[in-house]
């Protein structure tokens, strides 16, 4: 089962689902909500019971989201065999209140906040964990349906430019050899949300300590993108040797250079916090991206 047309009411997909996982008749229980990010409408943790064993449970998630894109993000995960380093989607349907993803019960991931949001996710293990995602969901990086990141700078006003031009001292030549350099690089499977929220401690295979949430940011990107965390903490808080250990380790498996993955971290991490100042209005947004901005022209 791949996907589950809903209609009217999500019950009927909900025990679809739950009866494929316990490969039985079974009943569904709905055990408590869980916390999740601002972008859903709801999100539970259910088990399936047996009905010739009550034994027999599987607990499986039900997400529903107004976003079409990450609904059609976990549709198309949802056709693949999955990776160890993320919850698998299950099923998919649509229904008037939204949009419901079925995904794979990750107990650590429950309730995800401030509390694991402060822990630091070891820079190995993060690196290895987002090599996975390419070569996991390889076939999605060739389907024209699959979302692309949105471009950088999407809201670059004139106002940042004439801010980088007279302050940061980055003039127009430089921020279009940037936007050039990120352009021309290949797109592969990123995570484009990787906050450390999204970074839960999970053995999820050998040499691999960490598990990545939420499956509705993955994108084609940049590879080097979804370490724009670790290139917000350097600059912001001075701590650069996590960024460094994270590219090296990816360079190492990937065959790539680190010095173009810190780029693509660290642009990526300039659009994203400036579309983030813009849309909250910060009374300072141009600083912390055109500082971010720096950064990456520095490993041109």
């Amino acid at each position: 089962m791949r996907d589950v047309p809903l209609w009217q009411d999500r019950t009927r997909a909900r025990h679809r689902v739950a009866q494929t996982l316990v490969g039985a008749a079974c009943d569904v229980r709905r055990l408590r909500a869980l916390e999740g990010g601002a972008n859903n409408r709801g999100i539970a943790l259910y088990e399936a019971v047996a009905r010739d064993d009550g034994r027999r449970t599987h607990r499986f998630v039900e997400k529903i989201t107004p976003d079409r894109t990450e609904f059609q993000v976990a549709s198309l995960l949802a056709k693949t065999a999955g990776s160890p380093v993320m919850p698998r989607v299950l099923a998919t349907s649509t229904n008037p209140g939204g949009y419901v993803v079925f995904m794979e019960w990750w107990p650590e991931a429950a309730d995800t906040g401030a509390s694991q949001a402060a822990d630091r996710p070891d820079p190995v293990h993060l690196a290895r964990a987002v090599h996975r995602l390419p070569l996991d969901f390889a076939a999605l990086a060739g389907n024209p349906d699959f979302p692309r990141s949105a471009p950088y700078f999407e809201r670059l006003a004139a106002r940042f430019r004439s801010y980088l031009r007279k302050t940061a001292g980055i003039g127009e030549a430089r921020l279009a050899h940037a936007l050039s350099t990120v352009a021309a690089m290949p797109r592969s499977i990123t995570h484009d949300d990787l906050n450390f929220s999204n970074i839960v401690p999970r053995p999820v295979a050998p040499g691999i300590g960490v598990g990545l949430i939420d499956v509705g940011s993955i994108r084609l990107n940049a590879a080097g993108s979804s370490f724009q965390r670790l290139a917000l903490l350097d600059v912001v808080e001075g701590e650069g040797a996590p960024l460094r250990e994270a590219t090296a380790e990816y360079a190492r498996l990937s065959d790539s250079a680190a010095h173009n993955l810190r780029f693509a971290a660290y642009l990526y991490a300039a659009s994203r916090r400036l579309n983030r100042n813009v849309n909250k209005l910060e009374p300072d947004p141009f600083e912390t991206p055109a500082r971010l901005l720096e950064h990456a022209l520095r490993e041109l």
